[in-house]
């Protein structure tokens, strides 16, 4: 099996639907293919925000209601056939339980728009996030992923001539490597990562007890552009566009220390 049929897999792992053998042979697969391990734990993370933060709606009594009243009267038992002079048998079939079924249908039915309105209300959700949220969201999702995991790093150096070619034949681009430890960002190391649908270069500084992920992606027609410092989940987040380069920086350090950071990786101070 392919890798990209492995892949595919990845929904039915997240729903148990793997045996023993097929969940044991998945998970060495992980081990061994980081695009397919990132790409699991992007969709397990999305899973478990979506049912923390997605609203739980209650159908209506109204609707429920209406729901019963559009259901079937209740088919009454047929009435037994007279018996005939001669000694046949005649076999009578009476429902079983008919308010059972209608209970049935009831709650299969609200179900099925229970989970429609689910889906419709997550629809609702995706269209309603920019792009510039949605990458927001992904890479502190990254940040912490990692930080969580311990896979910090792919090659682990404080040379900027040892990571960077580590990324060739890796990425389209060769990103640039800057050594900040003269300015209190020691440069950790690097990995590959796999954000948006996309390639990344992820730098990993450290500035004090905070660790810092620079992720940097190939965008050749990407206009020149700089985003103010926002906070989510705890987290500081900015990004810019320059030389056919985004730059994306995640980090617990405060909004006006990363700003900083971004400076001194820019070049503007």
């Amino acid at each position: 099996m392919s890798c990209a049929e492995k892949c595919l897999l990845v929904d039915l792992a997240l729903d148990d639907e793997l045996d023993a053998a097929g969940l044991a042979e998945f998970e060495r697969h992980l081990q061994e293919c980081p695009d397919c391990a990132v790409a699991f734990a992007r969709q397990k993370a999305l899973r478990g925000a979506l049912r923390t933060q997605m609203p739980r709606h209650k159908l209506p009594s109204a609707l429920v209601q209406r729901i019963r009243e559009a259901l079937p009267d209740e088919v009454p038992a047929p009435e037994p056939e007279p018996q005939a002079a001669a000694p046949t048998v005649t076999t009578v079939e009476y429902p079983i339980w008919p308010s059972v079924a209608t209970k049935a249908r009831l709650k299969l039915l609200t179900s099925g728009l229970g989970g429609a309105l689910a889906a419709a209300l997550a629809t609702v959700w995706f269209m309603h996030v920019t792009p510039e949220e949605r990458m927001t969201k992904a890479v502190v999702e990254s940040h912490v992923r990692a930080l969580m995991s311990g896979r910090m790093l792919d090659v682990a150096s404080a040379d900027p001539k040892t990571i960077r070619p580590w990324f060739t034949g890796r990425l389209d681009v060769s990103p640039p490597v800057k050594d900040l430890s003269a300015h209190g960002f020691e440069l950790v190391g690097a990995r590959l990562d796999y954000i948006d649908n996309r390639r990344a270069a992820a730098l990993v500084y450290r500035h004090n007890e905070h660790m810092i992920t620079l992720y940097i992606f190939a965008t050749p027609s990407a206009a020149m552009s700089e985003s103010e410092v926002v906070v989510r989940q705890g987290y500081a987040v900015c990004h810019w566009s320059r030389h056919g380069l985004t730059d994306w920086v995640v980090s617990d350090m405060d909004p006006d220390q990363l700003e900083h950071f971004e400076d001194l990786v820019t070049g503007s101070v």
